[in-house]
């Protein structure tokens, strides 16, 4: 899952980061239907979650909306 936030961009264009991240994917031999986007990181988690079957582990390295998101995982 793939999450660009607009206050980590360290001065690069919008897209720029999410296209870097998405090429390292791809160089270090991810697929590209592997590859998620998600507008925020909550709605990143949202769909991480949805795609996690019994026995599966979710990691999720989040900067921000944190509050958000460890309510909603509790809510699950």
């Amino acid at each position: 899952m793939i999450v660009e936030i607009e206050q980590y961009l360290r001065g690069r264009e919008s897209g720029e980061v999410s296209e870097i991240i998405k090429q390292a994917c791809l160089d270090a031999g991810l697929a590209q239907n592997q590859l998620h986007f998600a507008s925020s990181p909550l709605q990143g988690v949202q769909l991480a979650i949805a795609e996690l079957q019994a026995n599966d582990l979710g990691l999720f390295l989040v900067l921000s909306e944190r509050d958000e998101i460890i309510q909603y995982i509790g809510e699950q």
